[in-house]
């Protein structure tokens, strides 16, 4: 009898002990994730009043060196949540640059990633995606922010801010992990202006149709002394570590934009 009661109490210790680490564990977690998206908020506030049609390689690197930023000679913008194999590839190759040719004042790409410590632990893609879902479903949504501004001949000459949340979506008991992706461009070559006389355009990229999800918001702009860039980074982060639920949709992640381009959606009809 006092065998078996005292095999009791060390398996009653044991779980307590596991639940207390993993508790512990979930609090880091969640804690790491509310100090990452400030720390994305302040980023966002800077680039509503950043000088995109006058900034210099100066002003990029200091804004870059602000939110530890790194600077490679070129490479390509990537897709936010990679679920592609090629983006693998292509990751290698932006490794390789960062060894080769150092960034010089008149070519220079500037990226800034923000997001939970923990998403720097995604390594295959497969493996990503059923992390991914777990952390969803513990309140833990993986979310990041990327901010790339290329400088050409020590002038900017383009910006792509991503902002997205990973969470589940679907219509009725058919749910899947999906990601609601806000996007910031500026630049003269930049598409998706559309020919309008403003210089200022708000579309969507994606349409899941089948899982009824939309999940992709462009704002693009021209970098001129008006930009409406004010209205383009008008995004509200709150919902990216609020435990109950994921973002709900564009007007709760990017209402201005949204609003934008439902504005737009109701001219074309007319």
């Amino acid at each position: 009898m006092r065998i078996s009661l005292r095999i009791r109490r060390s398996a009653c210790w044991g779980l307590l002990v596991l639940l207390s680490v993993l508790a512990a564990s979930w609090l880091c977690l969640y804690i790491d994730s509310v100090h990452q998206r400030r720390r994305a908020e302040h980023l966002i506030s800077e680039l509503k009043s950043f000088p995109f049609a006058t900034a210099g390689f100066v002003e990029v690197r200091e804004l870059a060196n602000r939110y530890g930023g790194v600077a490679v000679q070129s490479f390509p913008l990537q897709p936010f949540f990679p679920s592609q194999p090629w983006w693998r590839e292509e990751e290698e190759r932006v490794l390789q640059l960062r060894n080769g040719p150092a960034c010089t004042v008149q070519n220079c790409t500037f990226n800034i990633w923000i997001g939970p410590r923990i998403m720097k632990l995604r390594f295959n893609i497969d493996e990503d995606l059923f992390v991914d879902s777990i952390l969803a479903r513990l309140g833990l949504r993986p979310w990041t922010v990327d901010a790339r501004l290329e400088v050409k001949d020590g002038k900017l000459l383009e910006s792509r801010t991503t902002v997205g949340q990973l969470g589940f979506a679907g219509f009725g008991s058919f749910r899947m992990i999906m990601p609601l992706e806000y996007q910031v461009e500026s630049g003269p070559t930049i598409d998706g202006l559309n020919g309008d006389s403003d210089v200022y355009g708000v579309s969507v990229r994606h349409i899941k149709g089948v899982y009824g999800y939309l999940d992709h918001l462009d704002a693009v702009f021209e970098p001129t002394a008006n930009a409406p860039a004010n209205r383009a980074f008008d995004v509200r982060l709150h919902c990216f570590t609020r435990i109950t639920s994921a973002c709900r949709g564009f007007a709760e992640l990017a209402p201005t934009a949204w609003s934008d381009y439902q504005a737009r959606k109701e001219r074309n009809r007319k």
